[in-house]
């Protein structure tokens, strides 16, 4: 998620969504529920996915 807010500072809209689907895709790792609970982990999907959304509407736009 940091490094999608690096990009975001740097106005690198595309890179930034590169950086949220990979966070999404480790995120979804089964190896994850070891290191996080289910309850955040549904929290930062939904709040990942808000993200995206929005990015992909910037591009566009």
């Amino acid at each position: 998620m940091k490094q999608t807010e690096h990009q975001l500072l740097k106005k690198h809209t595309t890179q930034a969504i590169h950086q949220l689907e990979k966070f999404n895709r480790d995120l979804a790792d089964p190896k994850m529920n070891d290191y996080i609970v289910p309850a955040a982990k549904e929290a930062l999907l939904l709040q990942a996915a808000e993200l995206l959304n929005i990015l992909n509407q910037q591009l566009d736009s």
